[in-house]
């Protein structure tokens, strides 16, 4: 506090996030998809053609442009623009859904090695393989924005509440 009891201000207030409906969607699409196209990949044991790999690349920047929440990660420091609130579930939204990435990576790591002997489809190609890493380098940059729009209520939610 200055002498001359004026208070400085040392940060601006956050901005109110413009949100839109159809991001949850869009973005559940983007999550669901690229695990699915690699999947099926799998199973059908061909090798994927450049356009797919290229389209799933691709869709590892469909959150950062759709939804507020993957615009700054929280450790740039582009963070201030959320509030208390927001950074908060922003950051429990991030670890939930890279818990359950974690989980995901280890499920399919146990298929892959009983699929082997079981003779059940196995991903052996390399792009077949560089087409899951697309996927799942897609999840960890939608899923947690997924979360947070989920989480956090938009503001016409908040004001009819």
């Amino acid at each position: 506090m200055r002498y001359d009891a004026h208070f400085a201000v040392t940060e601006a207030p956050a901005q109110p996030i413009r949100r839109r409906r159809w991001v949850r969607w869009a973005l559940a699409f983007g999550t669901i998809w690229p695990v699915a196209a690699a999947l099926a990949v799998t199973v059908a044991r061909t090798e994927p053609d450049w356009g797919l790999v290229t389209l799933t690349f691709l869709n590892i920047i469909n959150a950062f442009g759709l939804s507020p929440f993957a615009r700054t990660p929280l450790f740039l420091p582009g963070r201030g623009q959320y509030d208390e609130f927001e950074a908060a579930a922003l950051g429990v939204a991030t670890a939930r859904a890279h818990a359950l990435i974690a989980l995901l990576l280890i499920c399919l790591t146990l298929a892959a090695a009983w699929a082997g002997a079981a003779g059940s489809p196995v991903a052996v190609m390399p792009k077949t393989w560089l087409l899951w890493a697309m996927a799942l380098a897609a999840l960890f940059t939608t899923l947690p924005a997924l979360f947070a729009e989920i989480s956090i209520p938009l503001p016409e939610q908040e004001r009819d509440a």
